[in-house]
């Protein structure tokens, strides 16, 4: 009975101060988090004016050429934005790495109508992801989730070591000191799934390597759709045109809706991300990898099938 008392006081404490570091982060997480999911809609309504409707094709080589020549900086991802709109937003890439320049090119015309100011939205992406720190921002990310994952699981434990009875979970009373207490537990228990869930996400995008091989001891992992950037070795290889890339891309995945590109710098792979029926992403769930060195499909990652198949043409 000592040592269920001392156990439960140990968790206890564990418990605040774990969920004091961790609270702090899920709301800064959260808040910045909130504003980096509505990137697409926010850069599609800053975006000046074009056309009123898109062309049945695109010249994918302008598309890409007319935002170098205006910035006089290389591509570094192309998004498409609402069907039937025949702007897209290309971003470009600076001396900076977490920061970027945007311009906005009509398809339809043919001509860049312009630029939109997301230097603020480039800030918050890398704090939500990299905490303006790069690699060593994401490392502690990841302490700070391990944090939040320890407090959800303390808290519960906390409470089944109370001998609690399930039919009082969610019932409250009317008296001011029973209530603070009443919430917390019926909002911490309600919440802990979403939290555990969150923590073990996160968890993913900071120490992907190690996750995998942890859960590869319990349970089969699918191997990545997804091929890796290829190492030039020295190598200098001339890319083929953005147009030759997404008639590849386009003829793998022939009912997928383009809604990014993402370019690499120089050698190396593209991908292009499409929407495809029965996605619940707006972004989509559905990457082609193609060489850009070749113009040749070298990876499929169908998630509307519920397979991840790797074929080469």
């Amino acid at each position: 009975m000592h040592m269920k008392s001392r156990l439960r006081k140990v968790s206890r404490v564990s418990h605040v101060w774990l969920g004091l570091v961790g609270g702090l982060f899920v709301c800064l997480m959260s808040v910045s988090g909130a504003v980096v999911t509505l990137r697409p809609p926010l850069a599609e309504w800053m975006s000046p004016s074009g056309a009123s409707h898109a062309r049945a094709g695109v010249d994918w080589d302008r598309a890409e050429q007319q935002p170098v020549a205006f910035a006089h900086e290389p591509v570094n991802r192309i998004y498409t934005f609402s069907d039937g709109d025949p702007r897209i937003h290309v971003r470009m890439r600076t001396s900076t790495d977490a920061v970027f320049d945007h311009v906005v090119y009509d398809t339809c015309a043919g001509q860049v109508l312009g630029t939109i100011n997301l230097k603020w939205m480039d800030w918050l992406v890398d704090l939500h992801h990299n905490l303006l720190a790069g690699k060593t921002g994401r490392n502690v990310a990841g302490v700070f989730g391990i944090a939040l994952l320890l407090s959800a699981v303390s808290g519960a434990f906390v409470w089944l070591l109370g001998r609690p009875d399930i039919r009082a979970v969610f019932r409250f009373r009317s008296t001011r000191a029973g209530s603070p207490r009443e919430w917390h537990r019926a909002i911490g228990l309600g919440a802990m799934i979403v939290l555990c869930l969150e923590a073990y996400t996160g968890l993913w995008l900071c120490f992907p390597d190690t996750m995998c091989s942890t859960l590869s001891l319990v349970a089969s992992v699918p191997k990545d759709a997804r091929p890796a950037r290829p190492k030039t070795n020295g190598v200098s290889a001339r890319p083929v045109s953005l147009a030759v890339v997404m008639t590849s891309a386009l003829q793998a995945m022939l009912d997928g809706r383009v809604r990014e590109v993402r370019l690499p710098e120089g050698y190396g792979n593209v991908q292009v991300r499409m929407w495809r029926p029965g996605d619940l992403r707006s972004l989509g769930n559905n990457v082609v990898t193609v060489s850009n060195v070749t113009g040749r499909v070298v990876g499929v990652d169908s998630y509307s099938t519920k397979t991840a198949e790797r074929s080469v043409f």
